[in-house]
């Protein structure tokens, strides 16, 4: 079977799968609505509509790869972008129908959740079950030659062969070196014989080591092979995924790392910081305005205090914030945890339980510094430890801070005294910036709001 073939039949189940879940709902809620099932026509045909609409993109991204690893991994966080645009697009052609089949909005709700978590298991048994026919051959891997120096060979079978993706290496050519006795002609008379014999293979790919690629008439000879041609490169790219190849003037170089957002992706997420900041401070100020008379009237000092934190690029902002204990630090020194227990303020207390202690940053997102979804900012002097111990702990500095984050929804929460902790937040934080995307933080927002981890270690 080709990966084709696989690719088809899972398109094929998706759309029936939706479709009968469609119907199945449909059903269920005519019952519950009107004690019957009437006409089931207008949940299939909204079944087939959303199912095309989730799948079809599904199949463009399997079958459009073409070599390995061109196709990129749907990620949950983009399943449930699309599936949120199919189930829109069909709220839009059912409001806009004239034949009396508009569905209503509580089956279009049902549908969207059930159907979500649905695509969402399917999608998880289709990567099980491809995993599993790869590994068995059933379908069919790509089919690898090795070119180089005898000396190259051994090290590019193993670090290329993988059964479990898929990757056999049918054949591994040694390129003749020239000598006094081995001429040019004998060693292009060599790759015509490589040539031969990857054709009678149908080999998919070509893996030519670094050195033999300098030879403009090697890479020649194999460009007329109808199989992908990959040069092996010095730099150990496999731990650079996705590296591309940019072209600066006559001058070639491999791209391993890209901003993390687009422009376009930056402007969409600053106005929807704008925008849900502005409206969260209108909605809130009564309540921020009685947690500011409490804090003043419980203790002495002032209700709001700014403290210094690195932000994007490292650049040092103030951040705001109510104040919780008896004493407005601007984070200079590092206090012991058991010390800032000791100095917390009564109301103080309840403030950083329930996170309302943060809300006063929703000043610096509509200022800029911050923006409502990313890495938590650390104080100047913690910054400073945990670059060095963590390689790549600045990378956190690629995004914007955020007033919550990944790791502050999986429980990631209050001072980090150990290597092991500040890791597990880099890990959660490098995730996020590497997979953003509107819904992952509106998920992340709706985390924050209801999950129990969000308030896990808030004192």
């Amino acid at each position: 079977m080709s990966s084709t073939t696989f690719a088809l039949a899972v398109f094929v189940l998706g759309v029936a799968t939706v479709a009968v879940l469609a119907v199945l709902v449909g059903a269920l809620f005519e019952l519950s609505v009107a004690g019957q099932i009437g006409t089931l026509q207008p949940y299939v045909m909204a079944g087939l509509l959303t199912g095309l609409l989730y799948t079809v993109p599904h199949l463009v991204i399997e079958t459009s790869a073409r070599w390995p690893g061109a196709a990129p991994d749907v990620t949950p966080s983009r399943q449930v972008e699309i599936w949120t645009f199919a189930t829109l697009i069909l709220a839009l052609v059912s409001s806009l129908s004239s034949d009396g089949a508009e569905l209503s909005y509580a089956y279009l709700a049902v549908f969207y959740v059930t159907g979500l978590a649905a695509v969402t298991g399917l999608g998880l048994a289709v990567s099980a079950v491809r995993a599993r026919l790869v590994e068995s051959g059933s379908i069919r891997g790509r089919r690898i030659l090795v070119l180089g120096q005898p000396a190259e060979l051994d090290t590019m079978t193993a670090r290329a062969a993988n059964r479990r993706q898929g990757f056999h290496v049918l054949a591994a050519e040694a390129l003749p070196v020239p000598t006094l006795f081995e001429t040019r002609a004998a060693m292009l008379k060599a790759v015509d014989d490589v040539v031969g014999r990857a054709r009678a293979l149908a080999v998919d790919d070509i893996i030519v080591s670094g050195t033999a690629s300098a030879d403009a008439d090697v890479m020649a000879r194999l460009s007329g092979i109808p199989a992908a041609v990959h040069i092996q490169t010095v730099v150990p790219l496999d731990r650079y995924a996705g590296a591309n190849v940019a072209q600066f003037s006559e001058m070639s170089a491999f791209t391993v790392s890209l901003p993390p957002l687009a422009p376009f992706q930056w402007f969409c997420k600053r106005v929807f910081d704008i925008v849900l900041a502005s409206v969260a401070l209108v909605a809130l100020f009564p309540l921020l305005a009685t947690v500011a008379i409490l804090i003043r009237l419980t203790s002495p000092g002032p209700a709001l205090f700014l403290q210094r934190r690195r932000g994007y690029n490292m650049s040092e902002f103030q951040i705001w914030k109510f104040r919780t204990m008896t004493v407005a630090e601007n984070g200079k020194d590092m206090a012991p945890a058991d010390q800032d227990q000791v100095r917390l303020t009564a109301i103080g207390r309840h403030l950083r339980r329930l996170n309302i202690d943060e809300l006063p940053q929703l000043i610096n997102v509509i200022k800029g510094d911050m923006t409502i979804v990313g890495p938590r900012p650390h104080a100047v002097e913690e910054d400073d430890l945990f670059a060095q111990w963590i390689e790549t702990y600045s990378a956190r500095a690629r995004a914007v801070p955020g007033i919550t984050g990944w790791a502050q929804v999986n429980g990631c929460r209050g001072r980090a005294l150990t290597m092991q902790v500040i890791r597990k937040r880099v890990e959660y934080d490098r995730d996020y910036i590497e997979n953003w995307s509107m819904m992952f933080d509106l998920y992340i927002i709706f985390l924050t709001l209801f999950s129990p981890k969000a308030y896990h270690n808030a004192r």
